[in-house]
């Protein structure tokens, strides 16, 4: 995916000298199909959009610029998302419970993990105003609460937490 984004940026970017879109605004022809799709492509969005969309920009000296930057990221956008969803379910739909019920798993951990800090911090901000809290007492307390939470937290690394699943959990 990563290699599929740097050929896009490099191909698109009006910021590169080198790229199709900068050797168009300098006037250079540009006989590639990609870049034809692309300014195709922004010319329908530009007429689907009476106009609010138009690669078309005003640039320096009161020239137009071809800057198809939105059309493009929104394509990158769509492949980030495409690529996340073949990584998540491999397009094998039996892992979808899986899925749900670790991220269901992961929430109620932010939770307890959530709790757990605050009432560290609260007892030794309570420790420290009503009484007094020796600082590296203080130090080893936040300390141990941040190893707590950091611990609780790879609980969901466990093989176990892939394998077992169900939507209802």
């Amino acid at each position: 995916m990563f290699a599929e984004l740097r050929t896009v940026d490099a191909l698109f970017s009006p910021y590169r000298a080198d790229s199709l879109v900068s050797a168009f605004n300098r006037g250079e022809p540009v006989h590639e199909p990609l870049f034809e799709t692309v300014a195709d492509l922004c010319e329908q969005s530009r007429d689907r959009t009476g106009g609010y969309f138009d690669a078309y920009l005003p640039g320096a000296g009161g020239k137009t610029r071809f800057d198809p930057s939105g059309l493009v990221k929104g394509w990158g956008s769509d492949l980030a998302l495409q690529t996340a969803d073949a990584v998540v379910v491999r397009d094998e739909l039996p892992t979808l419970p899986a899925v749900i019920a670790l991220s269901r798993r992961a929430r109620r951990l932010v939770v307890a993990n959530l709790v757990i800090a605050a009432t560290f911090i609260s007892v030794l901000v309570a420790w420290d105003l009503f009484g007094h809290l020796p600082l590296p007492l203080g130090v080893a307390g936040h300390e141990g609460s941040t190893v707590i939470v950091g611990l609780n937290g790879l609980r969901l690394l466990r093989a176990r937490a892939w394998r077992t699943g169900t939507v209802n959990e």
